[in-house]
């Protein structure tokens, strides 16, 4: 039979081999979700953190390239270039 429920502080998946492909988590910071590609580096993270919720993505080299958030007064966008410099971000700062 399949559990109706699962409670936990902190899930980790893995892959085939071993290695940490999402990590879900719940700490004094607030809610994360980490996905990692097949080499372990986390591409994409999520977090819910008391008044910024965000989105981040990175590159292969861990660098972000892209974050979304919204703080209690306004949305923001930042898109960042390969070297990790902020190029484009709304509302511009």
């Amino acid at each position: 039979a399949i559990p109706d429920e699962i409670r936990t502080r902190r899930l980790v998946v893995v892959d085939g081999s071993g290695k940490t492909r999402a990590l879900l988590q719940v700490d004094e910071k607030g809610v994360h979700l980490l996905l990692a590609d097949e080499n372990g580096n986390t591409r994409a993270a999520l977090t819910a953190k008391r008044d910024t919720p965000a989105l981040a993505l990175t590159d292969k080299n861990g660098l972000p390239r892209a974050v979304l958030g919204v703080n209690e007064d306004w949305p923001a966008l930042f898109l960042y270039n390969a070297n990790g410099k902020d190029f484009w971000s709304t509302p511009s700062r």
